[in-house]
């Protein structure tokens, strides 16, 4: 049925792009003619009835396989439902209590003949299998062979490549190391079992029943290798310095042995489970085997709940190194994983007592489901996380420019740690959203989920879904985003190429070179916008149609966005200022540091940023100290006192200004006479010099210069004073006496000595 869906719609694809090439043609034929109109030609006529009849028959023909399309997904969607409710049901299906003594009795009643039935099994395949068994023996000793060689190779090449390297490795080199120890540790036995499967299948001895066993065989192999390889590569029982996780070694080391066993009980209970079906074993022995099964399960599981999770200490050479803080704390920006016990255990706990229970009360099914989610899913999350933990770290690695890829996006790319960091966290969650989606198909299939279902899904997914009109395609928009990705970088990479060759200071100026770094980076983002908004399927004449429809809108909403985003191509062109000239803006005075689309960054001389609109920068007034040429004019006010020789402190500024290395020689320093002051003749100095940046140092090395040499030629430079002259100081005269004699006749009263009598002494306190 959902082959049939899926040709349906594969032949609806087909005929859509010829209906639209008939009718396009019919549309250039014209509307037909009306009653009152003369009549088209014979050949015309002739040509419209043609194209309809085409028209018809493509168009009858789509709705004809539509229709097939929506009753194979109808059924498609019956038997997902019946799947499912039948799934639910064989989970909650409740048998007999493994606590009821009559249960017990039957099984050893019942067991005897289940080992009868496996024997006549047993026998019989022997018999089938009798002719090939030197093939058999042969096949078993080749696979043997090849699980010890692969096995002593990969242990080998693991142990050399550890030993190599020096010192405490980075966590992102743990990460990634783990990664490949985990598929080397997990492929010898894979790879061995796959090869004798495979042999006997070849030498023909697996028949019907005999297959089933040994696939399951091999699969319940496979889960326990790749189980056992993660937790020999995560947890590293041996060699902490290679540990993912925060934890002592024999915290690992009880961790990666229960583990194992896990995998151990849920691979016997798959082959053992497996048996059972194929010699038709009653319903005692299923309940006993799913009982025992699951509080294995659960046993184990409170063996790893009552496993201290404690924190390895870091080792000495570690906090040398500054990799890790005593007491296990880590200073890299994604060290190793700290464990949280309360966030681990609290769930297995639920689990273990959710298996116990479910067996006790007699839903077998539920309980072995559970158990064996635990160690499948779990491998799933595990690797999952591995690999999370894997692209953090790489993550890291672009942030830190100490690293090789963080100094390649540093100096070839050209992005600082801010860009670098918003870079790392698009890219974690890129990775992220691909990981869920490689993780789910994985995941539904062990839930229940048929695999044509999950395929279909995830076809829907990548190629194609419709949301009422519009067609959404995952696989479109991440080649999209890799376009932009690809384009953007590639911009950067011209544009650091054209500032290690083209576009030096000294053959083009700053201000040109900006302005073709900045074209260059609009045309090549640009044309990557465009590029990635075309295979991502947007049309653009509708984007027009609707651009046309709010025209109005957008030019009252957005006229300052438009009129800013003008002005700056305006500033581009024009330049009337370039990155790096020195400029004032109203009461704003700084360095242009950035001049992009809407606006423009000023650099304050305190390091403060200013931003201002372009459009402020093109109509309004603005102060440019180096629009044409760095050279300026630099001013030196001096007053001096009105008693010493104006012409002696000219020559000595002079001298001085001459003598300073940054002071131009043309157009020649000069000395002002501005004013006569109220207390002081004022002077000015007037110097140029090549940079006007520099200005603010010559002017204050001039100062002292000419402080110093005033001083040592007797010039002095007066500070403002002014001589207060009283016209009339009787009244003046009187208050002073009237005061004084106050004074006198206070001291008179007390004692004439200016103090108060010894024996009111203790009165006046009292007083007090």
């Amino acid at each position: 049925v959902l082959a049939l869906e899926q040709k349906a719609v594969q032949i609806i694809d087909q005929l859509r792009p010829r209906l639209d090439a008939v009718r396009q043609q019919k549309s250039k034929l014209g509307p037909q003619p009306g009653k009152d109109q003369p009549p088209e030609s014979d050949a015309v006529a002739g040509e419209r009835s043609r194209l309809t009849a085409i028209e018809q028959s493509i168009d009858g023909e789509m709705r004809r396989t539509d229709s097939y399309a929506v009753r194979a997904s109808q059924l498609i969607d019956n038997l997902n439902q019946l799947q499912r409710e039948h799934f639910a049901r064989s989970l909650l299906t409740r048998t007999r209590s493994p606590l009821l003594p009559t249960l017990w009795i039957e099984l050893g009643k019942e067991s005897m003949k289940a080992i009868e039935d496996l024997s006549v099994k047993l026998d019989t395949w022997a018999t089938i299998s009798g002719p090939s068994l030197n093939w058999i023996v042969a096949l078993g000793l080749a696979c043997l062979v090849i699980w010890l060689a692969l096995r002593a190779i990969s242990r080998r090449t693991i142990h050399l490549y550890r030993d190599a390297v020096p010192g405490i490795p980075s966590f992102f080199a743990r990460t990634i190391t783990a990664a490949w120890v985990a598929v080397a540790l997990a492929m010898p036995p894979i790879v061995a079992m796959l090869i004798g499967w495979i042999g006997l299948d070849q030498i023909d001895v697996l028949h019907a029943e005999l297959d089933r066993i040994a696939w399951v065989a091999v699969s319940s192999v496979i889960v326990f290798s790749g189980v056992t390889a993660l937790a020999d590569a995560l947890l590293v029982p041996r060699n902490s310095s290679w540990r993912l996780f925060d934890l002592s070694d024999s915290s690992a080391a009880r961790i990666r042995w229960l583990m194992l066993w896990i995998a151990a009980v849920y691979a016997i209970d798959q082959i053992l489970k497996e048996f059972a079906s194929v010699i038709f074993a009653p319903l005692s022995i299923t309940i006993a085997q799913s009982f025992l099964a699951g509080v294995a399960f659960a046993g184990l599981l409170v063996a790893l709940l009552r496993t201290p999770f404690s924190v390895a200490p870091a080792p000495p050479a570690a906090i040398e190194a500054g990799l890790s803080a005593p007491g296990g704390g880590q200073l890299e920006l994604f060290g190793p994983v700290r464990i949280e016990p309360k966030w681990v255990k609290l769930p297995l706990w639920v689990i273990a007592i959710g298996i116990v229970g479910a067996a006790v009360l007699g839903y077998v099914s539920l309980a072995r489901f559970i158990s064996g989610q635990i160690v499948v899913t779990g491998s799933i999350i595990v690797a999952l996380v591995l690999l999370h933990h894997a692209v953090r770290a790489f993550a890291g690695d672009l942030i830190d420019e100490k690293n090789a890829s963080g100094k390649w996006l540093s100096e070839q790319i050209g992005l600082n740690q801010v860009r670098r960091r918003r870079m790392a966290t698009i890219f974690i969650l890129s990775v992220q959203l691909g990981l869920i989606l490689l993780a789910m198909p994985l995941v539904l299939l062990q839930w229940g989920f048929d695999w044509h279902v999950v395929k279909s899904w995830l076809a829907s997914l990548l190629f194609g879904f419709k949301v009422g009109s519009i067609e959404i395609s995952l696989a479109r928009l991440l080649v999209a985003a890799a376009i932009l990705a690809a384009g953007y970088f590639g911009t950067r990479l011209v544009q650091r190429s054209l500032d290690r060759s083209v576009l030096q200071p000294p053959r083009v100026d700053a201000g040109i070179a900006n302005s073709i770094r900045t074209a260059v980076g609009y045309l090549g983002v640009g044309a990557s916008v465009l590029l990635a908004f075309s295979y991502a399927g947007l049309d653009f004449t509708n984007l027009a149609i609707v651009a046309g429809a709010l025209s109005v809108g957008i030019g009252f909403g957005l006229q300052s966005v438009v009129n800013n985003f003008v002005s700056g191509l305006i500033l581009l062109i024009e330049r009337p200022i370039k990155v790096g000239d020195w400029i004032v803006v109203g009461t704003d005075e700084g360095f242009v540091r950035r001049i992009s689309v809407r606006s423009t960054e000023i650099e304050t001389f305190d390091r403060s940023s200013v931003i201002i609109p372009n459009a402020e920068l093109i109509q309004g007034r603005v102060k440019n100290w180096t629009l044409h040429d760095p050279v300026g004019r630099v001013r030196l006010q001096v007053g001096i006192d009105y008693a010493c020789d104006p012409g002696k402190a000219r020559q000595i500024m002079l001298d001085l200004a001459g003598a300073h290395p940054a002071v131009l020689k043309i157009p020649a320093p000069s000395v002002g006479f501005d004013n006569f002051g109220p207390s002081s003749v004022d002077l000015s100095l007037r110097v140029f010099v090549a940079d006007v940046t520099s200005g603010g140092g010559v002017r204050t090395d001039l100062a002292f210069q000419v402080l110093e040499a005033f001083k040592g030629a007797g010039i002095s430079v007066p500070f403002p004073q002014s001589d207060v002259h009283l016209r009339s100081v009787e009244p003046l005269k009187a208050l002073i006496e009237e005061t004084v004699d106050g004074k006198l006749a206070g001291k008179d009263a007390a004692g004439g000595n200016g103090h108060k009598p010894v024996a009111e002494a203790p009165a006046t306190a009292h007083s007090r």
